[in-house]
């Protein structure tokens, strides 16, 4: 019969002696002096990237940055766009408001038509604005929808994006 190897390890204050095989690094701390049969074993194992490999994560990591800088330039542009496009229907909303001006404009094209510049077959009934400058409810028919939508919004009137012509003219308020 073969004997049976024992260690010592620690138990709190005192100690216990346990089978050699049932020693577990992790779990027990020996006794001084007490040495197991078995002894750990170290293994050094390194892992490397291959120059192929290293190759294509450098190359996706400089599309991605490549990426990233486009997607910031295309976000300032956007911005500037945006800003731009709110300045525009501001003026574009003071001059609908702005019978005079209008007017100022229609005479202008007017006359560049009479010269040449540009053909145009403006009559003074396509001006919608009557003599005190507000336009009148048969005016409203022969309006765009994005006039009438630019209208409602600059009188603060909701509507929804995909409503018809007839739907919108309905929510314009009776003078």
């Amino acid at each position: 019969m073969k004997p049976l190897n024992t260690v010592k390890i620690k138990d709190g204050e005192s100690y216990r002696i346990i089978n050699e095989s049932d020693f577990k690094y992790d779990q027990h701390v020996l006794c001084e002096g007490e040495k197991p049969l078995v002894k750990p074993i170290t293994v050094g194992v390194q892992i490397g990237i291959t120059p192929e490999f290293q190759a294509v994560l450098d190359e996706a990591k400089a599309e991605c940055e490549k990426v990233v800088a486009q997607n910031g330039a295309l976000t300032d542009q956007l911005k500037q766009a945006i800003e731009d496009l709110q300045t525009e229907r501001v003026a574009h909303l003071v001059f609908m408001n702005d019978a005079e001006a209008m007017q100022a404009r229609i005479d202008e094209l007017k006359q560049a038509a009479a010269i040449g510049d540009i053909a145009t077959d403006l009559t003074p009934e396509d001006s919608q604005a009557d003599t005190d400058g507000k336009p009148t409810e048969n005016d409203y028919a022969n309006w765009t929808v994005p006039q009438i939508k630019d209208f409602l919004a600059s009188k603060e009137i909701g509507f929804k994006p995909s409503a018809s012509k007839t739907e919108l003219l309905a929510l314009i308020p009776k003078v």
